[in-house]
């Protein structure tokens, strides 16, 4: 089975090709060749076993831009024509685009299964996953505000939330502050001595995130979303 999973949602698209491939052989076409995955794709395991391998930024299937590598997908294209039922082949594509009118990526939907998941409407998550609790609009406006928009961290804040008040059903403003307490910690200056080398301050404040109970999983996902946030602010101000 061929799967494309793909967006700019990263949080969501790891979730997803976890459920497809629960234990892989991983690659990475910024390093590793696809003739090799696709040799790895077409042999057989031993005992008949379903195999599942996940490949990384397939870059074959956007458009081209300069330092991407070069890939020749004519192997791709006779491995569609002859798949390995025992392969489970999954492509994992931080991208929010794809280019469709490229003969890879129709072949690939012609073969296979695409998911996508780009901008969601975490109003929609949070009605979907408290479904059965009582929380009032306060208490959702401020878990939104808490969580930046980051549909990975409010995800997280949810089970947690659901977990802390898993007897009562409710879930208050007092709940949401109680369980949600990341923003204590100064991000941005997190980065700073990330971005500074300086090794033993940057240690000391992620230990001190472990230490309030939070998961490395959240942890890089707000760094990326906060040093996404400076680069934006940075090419703005270029355009003045």
């Amino acid at each position: 089975m061929i799967y494309v999973v793909y967006g700019k949602e990263e949080y969501l698209v790891d979730q997803k090709v976890k459920e497809l491939a629960p234990t892989s052989i991983n690659y990475d076409l910024e390093f590793d060749s696809l003739k090799d995955v696709l040799f790895d794709a077409s042999m057989m395991t031993l005992l008949g076993d379903k195999k599942y391998i996940v490949v990384n930024n397939p870059y074959f299937l956007s458009i081209a831009k300069e330092g991407d590598p070069v890939i020749d997908t004519t192997m791709l294209e006779d491995y569609l024509n002859n798949i390995n039922p025992n392969t489970v082949l999954v492509f994992k594509y931080y991208k929010d685009k794809l280019m469709e009118s490229k003969k890879i990526t129709k072949l690939l939907k012609n073969k296979g299964v695409f998911y996508e998941f780009n901008k969601t409407n975490n109003l929609d998550i949070i009605k979907d996953r408290l479904d059965g609790f009582k929380i009032d609009k306060e208490s959702i406006n401020i878990l939104l505000d808490r969580v930046e928009d980051n549909t990975g961290i409010l995800i997280n804040e949810i089970e947690k939330l659901k977990t802390y008040k898993y007897d009562s059903k409710e879930i208050t403003k007092e709940d949401v502050l109680t369980i949600n307490k990341y923003e204590e910690i100064d991000f941005f200056k997190f980065i700073d001595h990330i971005i500074n080398k300086e090794k033993n301050l940057a240690l000391n404040e992620y230990f001190s995130l472990l230490n309030q109970k939070e998961e490395p999983i959240k942890i890089l996902i707000v760094i990326a979303s906060k040093i996404r946030l400076m680069y934006q602010v940075k090419v703005l101000s270029e355009k003045g």
